[in-house]
């Protein structure tokens, strides 16, 4: 079964079509579709989206929580399907869009979360640490510091 893009964004159809090619805008996929797709918020999106990429798929709920605005966001490796440069545009978006929203990630591109207030860092279950990225990534002998060291070596290379 397949329904629109602009139904896969806004099922009860509340928004209108600026409001949608805004949110898509936002998540870097507004060019995408007036480039790829000439039926632009009609194209066909799969069941399950299986005719888009990964990526795709994640950027596109991206884009429905910015037009839901919602109070609490889980996002559990939203952007792991992402390019660096595109995910760094996702990150801006967040910082300034989710101001009023509580987000809770889970995330192993430790650089995606530096700017998040609180990091609670687990191991098999178990809390290791709780403050904020910036005070573990100091901490000498901190776990997030150990994991912050171990991803940015590995990002050179």
């Amino acid at each position: 079964m397949e329904c629109a893009y602009s139904s896969s964004l806004d099922p009860f159809g509340i928004y209108s079509d600026a409001m949608l090619w805004e949110a898509l805008t936002a998540v870097d996929l507004a060019a995408h579709i007036k480039a790829n797709l000439s039926s632009g918020l009609e194209a066909d999106v799969a069941q399950g989206g299986e005719n888009w990429s990964a990526g795709q798929r994640q950027l596109l709920c991206l884009a429905r929580a910015l037009l839901e605005k919602p109070k609490l966001m889980v996002m559990d490796e939203a952007t792991s399907n992402i390019d660096s440069r595109t995910d760094d545009k996702i990150q801006a978006m967040l910082q300034s869009a989710f101001v009023e929203c509580s987000v809770l990630t889970i995330a192993h591109r430790i650089d995606t979360i530096m700017w998040y207030d609180k990091v609670l860092v687990l191991d098999q279950g178990s809390v290791l640490e709780y403050d904020s990225p910036k005070d573990l990534a100091k901490k000498e002998g901190s776990a997030f510091g150990a994991l912050l060291a171990e991803y940015s070596k590995g990002k050179k290379n």
